[in-house]
């Protein structure tokens, strides 16, 4: 299979690419998870309510930003792979 028939199954994107799994990553997921508790054991039923809608909200803005910084990151690439072949 190449690489555009991979592309449209959705076999491959930075989406599909596995996260490193390093010491500073592990301690920020750790570090978010423990005061995502800490908050949520302050809150009562309305304010866990409005918080998940922040959350969700919050999910979907990341998701423009990355979708962007992925086309942007492409487009840039497509360039300087264009001036190779034109031998600049």
């Amino acid at each position: 299979m190449n690489i555009l028939e991979e592309l449209y199954r959705g076999n491959m994107g930075y989406n599909a690419m596995p996260y490193p799994q390093n010491a500073e990553y592990a301690e920020a997921v750790s570090f978010r998870e423990c005061n995502l508790e800490k908050l949520m054991e302050k809150l009562d039923d309305e304010g866990k309510e409005i918080f998940q809608k922040f959350i969700e909200a919050q999910r979907d803005a990341e998701g423009f930003t990355l979708t962007d910084t992925f086309a942007h990151g492409l487009k840039l690439g497509v360039r300087l792979m264009t001036e190779v072949f034109k031998g600049r």
